[in-house]
């Protein structure tokens, strides 16, 4: 219709057209509102005169909008965590740990009681002394009648259960300190000068010349296998993986501990004593020189000397689950010198759980 403006014109077209079409229409329409809360010029449709204002809004770019929400972000993290800090601050639970500057202010003072820590001379006159001397100050004469009969008795066990005659067991003679204490010998000497196998050390070629011959035939040597240190007979508990050993290595910790009264360092590191064969709790720790083994953890006194040893036979089955391994360990090896002022070394055995406990007992901790 000639006579009426653009909105009247498209109202009475709409009273004319079908419902859909005035579904789009009104779609349209709703899709062109903008409120103006969020609604920006557009800087391109400013016209330089001052006076003259723009046709329509335009909506802001995703680029502000993404740039607005970030900001609102991290203001609130901002907010958040400065919050969180002020309260962590401010409330500080008994069981928490606050770590602060070593000054030794709060250094608990005790020191070592014990006089004179050094070997005992009233048991052991260590001058001028030979190192079998020092040797038997540990391979003492105890630990040999201990060999000597454990190994007659599993001997004898084992003469037993053989029928047959020709076994080489039934050429069994009964052994002695002397025999032992030669036996030993050998086995150390073999360490040091290694042969293909062990015939070879009775072999009479000359490249193999020795003189384990004229002190132990080879066969006694092969008898000698059977060499046993617990009677197999009264075994207590099968899940001890040591308890065929744990009588030698008993009284070898007895010895080392009651030849010398330590000073006041000692030091707690492991070791791998090297080995292939069969083992159930042979250990492989990749960064050792001899990859394969069995670990020990040690107590050692200043200069090298061995107090105190454990053998990790792998997961002890009765272990305090609420104890840590390295606070374990520790306590095991120290049960002996803590409670004197001592200060314990460590590498690897770290807790702060052991410190606190060293501390009760009046010891040192020093990593």
């Amino acid at each position: 219709m000639l006579g009426l403006n653009p909105d009247e014109e498209e109202e009475t077209s709409s009273n004319n057209s079908s419902p859909e079409q005035k579904a789009k229409r009104q779609k349209r329409k709703s899709a062109s509102i903008i409120p103006t809360n969020i609604a920006e010029p557009c800087s391109s449709s400013i016209s330089p005169d001052d006076n003259q204002r723009p046709s329509r809004n335009v909506l802001p770019s995703w680029d502000s909008i993404d740039k607005v929400i970030e900001q609102v972000i991290l203001e609130h993290t901002a907010s958040s965590d400065s919050s969180e800090s002020e309260d962590d601050s401010s409330v500080n639970n008994d069981n928490e740990i606050i770590w602060g500057a070593v000054t030794g202010d709060n250094k608990k003072q005790f020191s070592i009681s014990e006089q004179n820590p050094e070997i005992l001379t009233e048991l052991y006159n260590y001058y001028d002394k030979s190192p079998y001397e020092f040797y038997k100050m540990i391979v003492n004469d105890e630990l040999f009648e201990l060999f000597v009969t454990e190994t007659n008795k599993y001997a004898e066990q084992e003469e037993q259960k053989k029928t047959k005659n020709k076994s080489r067991i039934k050429q069994w003679k009964k052994t002695d300190k002397s025999e032992i204490e030669t036996f030993l010998g050998i086995i150390m000497f073999m360490g040091l000068c290694q042969f293909p196998t062990i015939s070879s050390y009775w072999s009479r070629n000359d490249l193999y010349s020795n003189k384990i011959s004229r002190y132990m035939s080879r066969n006694r040597f092969q008898l000698l296998k059977i060499w046993h240190f617990s009677d197999n007979e009264n075994i207590t508990d099968d899940s001890d993986r040591l308890y065929k050993i744990n009588p030698l290595i008993n009284k070898f910790r007895e010895n080392c501990q009651k030849a010398i009264i330590p000073k006041e360092y000692v030091c707690i590191d492991e070791t791998l004593v090297p080995f292939k064969g069969r083992l159930k709790f042979k250990q492989y720790i990749r960064n050792k020189r001899h990859k394969f083994g069995i670990k020990l953890f040690k107590l050692c006194l200043e200069g090298g000397y061995l107090f105190d040893l454990k053998v990790y036979c792998g997961q002890e089955k009765d272990a305090n689950e609420n104890q840590f391994v390295p606070t374990k360990i520790v306590l095991d090896l120290t049960q002996a010198l803590v409670g004197n002022g001592r200060t314990i070394c460590v590498d690897y055995y770290t807790s702060v759980e052991l410190a606190h406990k060293l501390l009760e007992v009046d010891t040192y901790w020093v990593h």
